[in-house]
């Protein structure tokens, strides 16, 4: 993700990261027998146009390669289906909190084996920002699989909600925080992800 921040733009990433939600939403419909109605489809085909149109800019100087986003997009996808397979059909419910850590610790040992081979000690610089960020992190990952595992909600409404709620909340902050001016595509893309989140959470009955 980082890299093609740096290569393509916050942009691009972000629309290769959040749209990637159609690969657990289809492998759950397929795997687990979610259930699918009209209204579930047409959210769902809304969310990914909201998410688009929400994150999409009017202008870039940034030559865009494609190759690096759909590595995103399918690692994105493919992330949130395997922790969507672990809550349902590996971790027992009295194993969350200890599932997430391992799986952080397991990351952590293989990065360090990645500085050790490359001989690169990482400085206090990105060791604070890499805890910054660590901390939501693991929380969010945490809190995602709480909420597969006990908000009553099919794994098909919690994805692509979850996500919406990323890019709507980020669009926000950037909006008030940052200063960041919207387009009329972008403000477009926010009613549409809200009217996309409703007739998802609607189909839920």
């Amino acid at each position: 993700m980082a890299k093609v921040t740096q290569q393509n733009g916050v942009s691009v990433a972000s629309v290769s990261n959040k749209m990637s939600v159609i690969i657990p939403v289809i492998v759950a419909i397929l795997l687990y027998q979610d259930s699918y109605s009209y209204f579930k489809i047409l959210g769902i085909i809304l969310a990914l146009l909201g998410i688009y149109l929400v994150t999409v800019k009017e202008k870039t100087t940034i030559k865009v390669s494609w190759v690096l986003p759909l590595i995103l997009f399918a690692g994105s996808g493919l992330l949130d289906a395997t922790l969507n397979f672990a809550e349902a059909k590996v971790v027992d419910s009295n194993q969350l909190g200890l599932f997430t850590p391992t799986a952080f610790a397991i990351a952590a040992i293989f990065g360090i084996v990645y500085l050790l081979y490359k001989k690169q000690i990482p400085s206090k610089k990105s060791l604070l920002f890499g805890l910054v960020l660590g901390i939501p992190n693991y929380f969010s990952i945490y809190i995602l699989l709480k909420a597969l595992e006990g908000s009553g909600l099919e794994s098909s409404i919690v994805f692509p909600i979850n996500n919406m709620g990323v890019v709507l909340v980020s669009t926000l902050i950037s909006l008030i925080w940052f200063g960041e001016k919207l387009s009329i595509k972008n403000y477009i893309g926010v009613a549409i992800s809200i009217l996309a989140i409703s007739l998802i959470a609607f189909s839920n009955g």
